[in-house]
């Protein structure tokens, strides 16, 4: 049995994947179709099977066999959509990719769900002429939404793509590293055109070769996954605990923070009247996921009910023994979320339990509190590989 990093960095909302000896699949929040490409285009845990263009061909990849598409007109892999593609609220998108070379005419697809109509495609990875590799959504009025990052040609990535419904954050990772991020409030339409060839294409436009969009990829993909998950629902500790000093906690439990559905962690805070006395501060605990992250990224979200506020956001550094800022900012009083990246990040896991600490404390922007305010947390959640 052939097991990789990649199949055991998956961590589910508290629940470890299971692995069942002889098979190399986990089981992963959301997955919806693994085209493993050992020798064929067989969706290994859905019913998404794909058909091989007479182009295409197979080589060894980072796990097992991999697709090779030489950037020909008959190369890729067609899928018929069903109604498991028809994503829209979180997505994700994971595979191995090595760009074997530019197109200077046209743009190379990954993996794409789409028709024949201009616009209207639901989600795609792409490669544009200029190596810019771009993750798209349009919704149900074609409006979109776009991020990118440089894709190098001759290097093999492990490839990340989320969109997170309860945030709006839109990812791209490259081998665990965020690269390209942005906000938005586009969600992938569900329906395609049935007499415009919809479906969803690896290495090609799903269309072809019905349409005259081709958009043939050069190169090699391998692990291919389709999700209805983000990566911060995939691979995310949550909390498992909190406190809360020189405050009251008013309403909501540690599902508040689990999800972001107006279910706030609801504090309040107590009465201020000197400048010298401590801020509120809620301090949430969790378990990390591994011993030691290359990468390792802290998401908050919430807001306070007042302006003219200071939000402080700590992670408890157990190499030295105290509490290490990620940021300092304006206490948000509309829902925002943040996604700090730690350096170093091994120094924020308990070298003997795993244990993971963060701290949100408010202050006043002046000496002291002059009002009665409200903290509301909606979400926390760390993100590691």
């Amino acid at each position: 049995m052939v097991m990789t990093s990649s199949l055991f960095r998956r961590l589910l909302a508290g629940t470890l994947f299971t692995c069942v000896v002889g098979s190399a699949l986990p089981t992963e929040q959301g997955l919806v179709s693994y085209w493993a490409a050992e020798g064929n285009a067989i969706d290994s845990v859905g019913q998404n099977n794909g058909s091989l263009q007479p182009g295409t061909t197979f080589v060894q990849g980072p796990v097992g066999m991999a697709f090779f598409f030489p950037g020909s007109v008959d190369c890729g892999v067609g899928v018929p959509d069903s109604d498991s593609l028809k994503i829209t609220h979180s997505l994700g998108i994971a595979m191995w990719v090595r760009l074997n070379g530019l197109n200077q005419n046209d743009r190379q697809m990954l993996l794409m769900r789409g028709d024949s109509r201009p616009g209207f495609d639901p989600y795609y990875l792409g490669v544009d002429s200029a190596g810019t590799l771009i993750f798209h959504m349009s919704n149900e009025q074609n409006q979109e939404a776009n991020i990118g990052t440089n894709l190098p040609v001759g290097s093999t990535i492990y490839l990340e793509a989320s969109l997170d419904d309860a945030t709006g954050q839109m990812q791209l990772f490259f081998n665990g590293q965020l690269r390209a991020q942005t906000t938005t409030g586009v969600r992938p339409l569900r329906d395609l055109d049935q007499n415009a060839q919809p479906g969803l294409g690896i290495g090609c436009h799903p269309g072809w070769p019905q349409t005259p969009y081709r958009f043939p990829f050069i190169g090699m993909l391998d692990e291919v996954k389709l999700y209805r998950t983000s990566v911060f629902e995939r691979n995310g500790s949550l909390p498992t605990a909190f406190q809360v000093f020189r405050g009251t906690l008013e309403s909501g439990d540690l599902q508040s923070l689990f999800v972001t559905d107006q279910q706030y962690l609801t504090v309040r805070n107590g009465a201020v009247a000197f400048p010298t006395e401590s801020p509120i501060t809620l301090i949430i605990t969790a378990t990390a996921t591994m011993q030691n992250p290359r990468s390792l990224y802290f998401l908050e979200r919430g807001r306070v009910t007042i302006t003219g506020l200071v939000q402080r956001l700590d992670l408890f550094d157990y190499q030295v023994g105290e509490w290490s800022n990620l940021d300092t900012r304006a206490a948000p009083a509309n829902d925002q979320t943040f996604i700090g990246v730690a350096s170093n990040p091994a120094r924020f896991v308990s070298p003997t339990d795993r244990e993971m600490k963060a701290q949100v404390r408010i202050k006043p922007g002046g000496p002291v509190f002059t009002s009665i305010w409200r903290l509301l947390l909606d979400q926390v959640a760390w993100r590691m590989v």
